[in-house]
């Protein structure tokens, strides 16, 4: 099986307050990013990875990784994760996996076993999603923020990435999603609309996204 991952690391830390991407914080002895990518590395599993990235830190991000062994490839992200991963789909064109994998770096602690995991399930399945139920009481506001609907806890969960495709499938997903002018809040919502549902498999508490200063007290 070929298998290609896609790893977005285009955003930045303005949530946090910083004037660096939060992929370059320390975790112990490596990055975020670092962190984030061994992961996917383990068993020989992908033939490439792609890393999306703003302009301006292109640099930082090659002497960050200048040291891994890995067939990776940087990709400039778009306005948008939606136009980042997209970039980078059309950039795995030539390569033509069979099966993608779509991680965002600020989730550092992805355990390999969920890789692989989520890995078997795309390629027999089409598509896969870690999710982890819902924990709090999950209710549906309107835009002056009053409750209109209460969920049920049972049939809410929360989605993580990696998130993993059939590859010209999800490619083409993005292509129908950028003639439509249509911005999905993840891939799954992409595959949902242009497919069928997406197959789950259980995610990992630990599979934190990093978002606000208070996150990294998970290392």
């Amino acid at each position: 099986m070929r298998a290609a991952a896609i790893i977005t690391a285009a955003g930045s830390g303005s949530r946090m307050g910083l004037e660096i991407n939060k992929v370059f914080l320390p975790l112990k002895e490596r990055t975020v990013i670092e962190t984030a990518i061994l992961p996917f590395l383990s068993k020989n599993q992908f033939q490439k990875i792609i890393i999306t990235h703003s302009p301006a830190d292109r640099d930082q991000l090659v002497s960050v990784l200048k040291n891994m062994p890995i067939p990776f490839a940087l990709v400039e992200g778009g306005e948008t994760r939606q136009k980042s991963v997209y970039n980078a789909l059309k950039k795995l064109i030539e390569d033509n996996p069979e099966t993608v994998l779509i991680h965002d770096a600020a989730r550092p602690w992805i355990s390999e076993k969920l890789v692989s995991s989520i890995l078997n399930t795309a390629k027999n399945e089409g598509s896969a999603a870690p999710v982890i139920p819902s924990v709090n009481a999950m209710k549906k506001i309107d835009g002056d923020g009053k409750i209109v609907e209460h969920l049920k806890r049972d049939q809410t969960v929360s989605a993580q990435t990696p998130q993993g495709f059939h590859f010209k499938k999800i490619l083409k997903a993005h292509e129908m999603a950028d003639k439509d002018g249509y911005e999905a809040i993840d891939d799954t919502e992409l595959w949902d609309r242009y497919y069928n549902r997406v197959s789950t498999i259980p995610g990992d508490v630990k599979n934190v996204k990093i978002t606000y200063k208070e996150d990294l007290k998970h290392q």
